[in-house]
């Protein structure tokens, strides 16, 4: 990014950088967000992507600008970021395309460039380990609702998450049922 900045040292209408036409994007975009949503996504561009290329003409922006860029994202190790940058990139090309700022969209030959992580999951485990598991569970240091929490999953198979957000109105205590509905309202401030 230093190398970009030091080639490009001509004065640019602030309104041709790269910043201004992400900047409008992200506010274009904003009824599609959430508050939360859209401040996480304006921090990772003032992070990753404004230090870098933000003063940039926008016009003058090459492919392998944005591929270094996300390049030099994904070596330092957070390659989550880089795949969402790279996705924010391509979305701003987009709109500074339909803005009639740009011809081309820069962006759409970023495929390949971030490190696709090989994701390995876990298989069940084995019932023959289950004695195992509940020592570990009754041996654990932790916290207690922690514990608590996965003891009870053991006897109701639901997920975290439908675990974590039961409410009190789901639990018919006389007949001893729980019922969770095919879909909650969200709780405020809550994933």
């Amino acid at each position: 990014p230093f190398q970009l900045r030091k080639t490009d040292n001509t004065a640019v209408d602030e309104s041709r950088t790269f910043q201004y036409a992400a900047t409008a994007w992200h506010t274009s975009s904003l009824k599609l967000w959430s508050d939360a949503h859209a401040d996480k996504i304006l921090t990772c561009l003032k992070r990753y992507v404004f230090p870098g290329i933000g003063a940039m003409d926008i016009a003058k922006i090459e492919t392998r600008h944005l591929a270094q860029l996300v390049k030099a994202i994904d070596d330092k190790g957070v390659h989550d970021v880089a795949g969402r940058v790279r996705q924010y990139l391509t979305k701003i090309m987009r709109h500074a395309v339909q803005q009639g700022v740009i011809k081309y969209n820069m962006a759409y030959d970023l495929d390949g460039v971030v490190t696709p992580i090989v994701t390995q999951h876990h298989p069940a485990l084995p019932l023959k380990r289950l004695p195992e598991l509940l020592e570990k569970m009754s041996n654990y240091k932790g916290r207690e609702l922690t514990r608590l929490a996965l003891e009870l999953n053991l006897h109701v198979f639901l997920r975290s998450s439908e675990l974590r957000l039961a409410r009190w109105d789901e639990f018919n205590l006389k007949a001893h049922i729980w019922t969770v509905p095919a879909k909650r309202e969200a709780v405020k401030n809550v994933r």
